[in-house]
């Protein structure tokens, strides 16, 4: 009797009959095909590779992973104390792929679902008892008989299946393309194995004698056989005519042959993107991504829905858990490039359905400090969606102090403090990116500062070097993290101001050359700051001889901390003005009022709240300057030209339109 634990025994051949090709297709024979292994390997160890969390549901909707559910170590690490999850999987893919079935007992404790303990599918057969309920009889091994188990208690991911309670396995659905690539790689190797390529007759005209026809026959195999005698010249005597009868590899097609075999067998693994299954032929740059994102959502994810929902039902909900569920994480595999990825988060949190932590989380980053990455922000005024009624910033509270001339009024102050609104929202948003600037100039500086300033000698290199990373390299970086968020800041502010004049809320090329233009203005000054203060703490660390790494460590840890900040406050509001007056004018606006809003107003914008100007002139003109207090009582001297706010770093005022 045959042992039933060897997956190509009688009961496996007969099921997998021999294919036309004559080649007897088995789970062992198979895998020696290069297609079939790629297949399998690609499919389980893409599954096997995903995280596999249980969540709980919250109410009315939502999840949240339980990571103290009994079931979640088991599903996510270790399914029982000999396999780990990702092996479990491995096996269990492998097994549906080329069997058509994963089965595995579900071991209890305490009436609940404890382990999984997989089982070769080539030991067990489902039935029906009297009544139909399905069971599956399992033949045990070293001939110990059979035993059953009721289907509550087997966990059974099928393949394709028509009817019946059995999965159809891929190899049996691909014999016979299976058999035809076999058989060509066999003949393949015969061939450069045989060398000669004699597949044909000799024809003699007489009788040899039996000493002159094995002389013959050892000749050729000593001087024509193997792949190191191939292609030598034959020279045939005493009349000896050889007539070719085999058909030469190039004229039965083999190279052609083989190449279709793989999208041929591919496509009975539900494998249709070619370059998975190593065949990059036609595929290229531009469309490897696309295919590899279809791979995921064409192939992947439907293996995955069916092992998720047998999962769920037997694990789950027969055993009268109706709040937890697995599922599947895929996230990271439709991921696509940078630039494409940025664009959907940025999309995703303007409009309301994504966190900045939700955000980090795909990019497999922390989750921002407090409670600032879990706001949600909703279109147009972009305000965290749970304050959306009673959202007031401190800075804006009370009412506009209006002037006699009421050049000020309550539609200029509900206006500005919408549009201030705006900005507001945006701060967190500018800070992240100022924050990603700041800490790429202390990696790159410091980096070349500890590979330069071992010696006071490289000073002038490290100086030489400096220059050329602020002017030439670092404002490309600034520009891919800034024109984002000042874009789409922009197209908000615009939005707003469309609706206040009654014109086009919508972005036009000519204002997204302002922002362009008002950012590459940004860099310069941002450049400009930068190098003028690290020069200033180089030098100072020079003349005082201080140790010059920690210097510069210690401004760096300065501009963490302050700077993104300062950036975000200053440059939200900066944008909100130049926005406006750009718009104001495109729109034929003639004249402006400055206006104040909140009740902490400052010195200077206590002066300037009602003036009125033409819009081609500044609140305060070139070569003036006021001295004065600012909200938090510091002494500052403001010089012009300013044509719109802010004046200072806690300036909350607004322009609008008389």
């Amino acid at each position: 009797m045959k042992n039933t634990d060897d997956p190509d025994h009688t009961f496996f051949k007969i099921m997998f009959d021999i294919a036309k090709s004559g080649v007897n297709v088995t789970s062992a024979t198979a895998m020696q095909s290069s297609v079939v292994w790629r297949a399998v390997t690609l499919l389980a160890g893409t599954i096997a590779s995903l995280p596999l969390p249980v969540y709980k549901r919250l109410k009315p909707r939502g999840k949240e992973r339980d990571t103290d559910h009994e079931l979640y170590y088991k599903l996510h690490t270790r399914p029982n104390p000999e396999l780990a999850s990702n092996v479990w999987r491995l096996m269990g893919l492998a097994n549906q792929l080329l069997w058509g079935n994963w089965y595995n007992e579900i071991a209890y404790k305490d009436n609940k679902p404890y382990e999984l303990w997989p089982i070769p599918p080539w030991r067990v057969k489902p039935a029906r008892g009297n009544q139909g309920n399905l069971y599956y009889e399992v033949q045990l091994p070293a001939g110990g008989g059979s035993r059953k188990i009721p289907d509550w208690a087997m966990l059974h991911v099928k393949n394709l299946y028509i009817d019946g309670d059995e999965g159809i396995s891929c190899l049996k659905a691909a014999r016979d393309s299976i058999g035809l690539g076999l058989a060509a790689s066999e003949f393949a190797s015969r061939f450069f194995g045989n060398g000669a390529n004699l597949g044909g007759i000799v024809e003699y005209p007489g009788k040899l004698s039996e000493a002159a026809r094995e002389n013959f026959k050892q000749s050729v195999k000593e001087s024509f056989q193997g792949l190191g005698n191939a292609h030598r010249l034959m020279l045939l005597e005493e009349g000896l005519k050889y007539h070719r009868t085999g058909v030469p590899p190039n004229e039965g097609q083999m190279i052609e042959s083989r190449k279709f075999q793989v999208a041929d067998i591919g496509r009975f693994f539900f494998i249709t993107q070619l370059h998975k299954l190593g065949d990059l032929e036609k595929s290229s740059f531009n469309n490897i991504e696309h295919q590899s994102i279809e791979f995921v959502t064409d192939t992947i994810q439907p293996l995955l829905v069916n092992i998720e929902q047998e999962i769920n039902h037997k694990l789950f909900y027969t055993a009268g858990d109706r709040e937890h569920f697995a599922e599947f994480l895929i996230a990271g595999l439709l991921r696509g490039d940078t630039e494409a990825r940025h664009k959907a988060y940025s999309t995703a949190r303007q409009w309301g359905w994504m966190s900045a932590n939700d955000v980090r989380e795909l990019e497999n980053l922390n989750p921002l400090p407090g409670k600032q990455g879990d706001i949600y922000l909703i279109p147009m005024n972009m305000i965290p969606a749970e304050q959306i009624d009673e959202y007031e910033p401190t800075a804006l509270q009370g009412k506009p102090k209006l002037v006699e001339d009421k050049a000020v009024g309550e539609k200029e102050y509900r206006s500005g403090l919408s549009r201030l609104k705006i900005a507001d929202s945006y701060k967190r948003i500018f800070v992240d990116a100022s924050a990603r600037i700041i800490r790429r100039e202390e990696a790159d500086v410091m980096r070349k500062a500890r590979e330069l300033m071992g010696e006071r000698s490289n000073q002038d290199a490290f100086l030489s070097w400096l220059k050329e990373f602020y002017e030439n390299k670092h404002p490309d970086y600034i520009m891919k993290q800034l024109l984002p968020p000042f874009m789409s800041l922009a197209e908000a502010i615009k939005a707003e101001l469309g609706l206040e004049i009654n014109a086009d809320t919508e972005m036009t090329p000519e204002i997204e050359k302002f922002v362009r233009d008002y950012l590459l203005n940004y860099i310069k000054s941002h450049i400009k700051s930068s190098m003028e203060q690290l020069t200033y703490v180089m030098n100072k660390a020079f003349e005082e001889n201080k140790e010059l790494l920690q210097a510069l460590q210690e401004r760096f840890n300065e501009w963490n901390e302050r700077r993104p900040d300062k950036i975000a406050t200053r440059e939200t509001v900066q944008l909100l003005g130049a926005i406006a007056r750009y718009v104001y004018a495109s729109e034929g606006v003639t004249e402006l009022v400055w206006y104040n809003t909140g009740s902490n107003v400052c010195e200077f914008c206590q002066g300037l709240h009602g003036k009125v100007v033409g819009i081609e002139h500044p609140f305060i003109p070139s070569n003036t300057s006021i001295t004065g207090l600012d909200g938090a009582g510091n002494s500052l001297t403001i010089s012009g030209p300013k044509f719109h706010p802010p004046i200072h770093q806690s300036c909350r005022c607004v322009i609008g339109p008389k």
